[in-house]
Order: structure tokens, then sequence, then C-alpha cells
């Protein structure tokens, strides 16, 4: 809600109410957030069409809400 509130708020003060809401990270994050990225921009493995990612998160959830139905039962 903080950054879509306030007509006439600068995305500047959007942001830092933002930044207020959710403090600073902890330290090493930057570091550790960068290296993620760097990681994944020199990966050269194939990538995964979105309609396969999305039926195999969609197996593992239904697979995940049945097994949660099944111990509920037991």
């Amino acid at each position: 809600n903080l950054l879509g509130e306030g007509e006439g708020v600068s995305e500047e003060e959007k942001f830092a109410a933002w930044q207020k809401e959710v403090g600073e990270p902890e330290p090493g994050y930057e570091e550790w957030f960068r290296a993620g990225v760097e990681e994944a921009l020199a990966d050269t493995s194939p990538g995964m069409p979105h309609e396969v990612v999305i039926e195999e998160i969609s197996n593992l959830l239904r697979a995940a809400r049945e097994a949660q139905r099944l111990k509920a039962r037991a």
C-alpha cells in the first residue's frame, strides 16, 4: 500500500516510506544478492519454457494438497 498511495508523492518519498517500514537489510545481504544475480547471469544451462515450469509447480502443489488432505483424515 505504501507504494501505491499518495497522489503527487515522488518515487523517492515512496521509497523512503517503504524503507522506513521494512528497515535496513541485514549485513551482507547486498553482497549475497549481487552474487546470486551474477551467478544467474553467468548460467549457460538451457532455459525451461514457462509452461513446463507452471505444470511442474502445479503438480507439486497438487501432490502437497493431497498429502495434507490424507494427513488430515488420519
